[in-house]
């Protein structure tokens, strides 16, 4: 059980920008600050994918897997956009 505004009891709580503002450049604040980040970004991502298909989103997803190294996976996005905007010229 948390008392006080740590970034351990805001992130506990769910409240992640919260713990990452309150974390210190310490490698336990680094710790906290890296943690909160990671689920403020999926929660992110999560909000994305419910979103209607889009040219804009293939074309992160696809430059996404791309600096990953997940070549297929970015050709398939880039062909799903072109799919959605064939006549596009910076999709050819």
């Amino acid at each position: 059980r948390c008392a006080g505004k740590t970034p351990e009891c805001e992130f506990a709580a769910g409240r992640y920008a919260a713990a990452r503002s309150l974390a210190d450049r310490s490698a336990l604040g680094l710790y906290w600050r890296i943690k909160s980040a990671n689920e403020l970004a999926r929660a992110s991502f999560a909000k994305l994918s419910a979103l209607p298909p889009s040219v804009e989103g293939y074309r992160f997803l696809a430059e996404l897997a791309r600096a990953q190294g997940r070549h297929a996976e970015a050709a398939e996005a880039w062909r799903a956009a072109r799919r959605l905007e064939p006549e596009n010229p910076n999709l050819k």
